[in-house]
């Protein structure tokens, strides 16, 4: 394994294939939370900061992961200060990417989609009075409003406003490919009605 601190908040992380058994690492398990990838990545990150000092401090990460013919792969590790901080980076085709948290972590990240901007902002009315939330942020993509939401906090309530539940796949193609259009949308939106 090889490791090399490209900034204060990006490295690179070289692994043969060699590495990726002994770490046992695979490229397309490795956004499953349950999964042995997961955890080994967390392990290589802590080597990292014993080698580099490249500490994530317990934060989210934008992982891209660039699988080699030989069986090893790349990988480039960003240190995000805020969710939407995964927009900075570009899709490139063939190239796996996550943005991950560690499993520790007392945040649950929600991503709601919505069929109109006035049931979003009866929504985010709802999350304003109740308090429920800490960091709200609004996207659109394609005339849809899609609704990224990090609580500590219960809002199932909010399918009552014709939410739908994203998943894990849904909150990534939300950051790769939405607008935010409202970062703090629960205080922001929610003095709109």
């Amino acid at each position: 394994m090889e490791l090399i601190r490209i900034s204060e908040s990006k490295l690179k992380v070289m692994l043969s294939a060699e590495d990726m058994h002994r770490y046992a690492l695979s490229c397309d398990t490795i956004e499953s939370p349950d999964s042995p990838s997961r955890r080994a990545f967390w392990s290589i990150l802590d080597e990292a900061k014993r080698q580099t000092g490249f500490d994530t401090a317990g934060g989210k990460v934008y992982v891209q992961l660039y699988p080699e013919r030989g069986g090893g792969c790349e990988m480039f590790v960003t240190k995000l200060g805020s969710a939407s901080g995964a927009r900075e980076e570009h899709r490139v085709p063939g190239v796996r990417t996550a943005v991950m948290q560690p499993e520790n972590s007392p945040e649950t990240e929600r991503v709601y989609l919505f069929s109109s901007l006035a049931d979003l902002l009866a929504a985010c009315r709802r999350m304003q009075s109740d308090g429920s939330v800490t960091v709200s942020r609004a996207y659109v993509e394609d005339s849809r409003r899609r609704f990224y939401l990090t609580t500590d906090r219960d809002v199932s309530y909010l399918t009552e406003y014709n939410a739908v539940p994203g998943g894990r796949r849904e909150r990534t193609y939300m950051l790769e490919h939405a607008r935010c259009f409202c970062r703090d949308a629960a205080a922001v939106l929610g003095e709109l009605l």
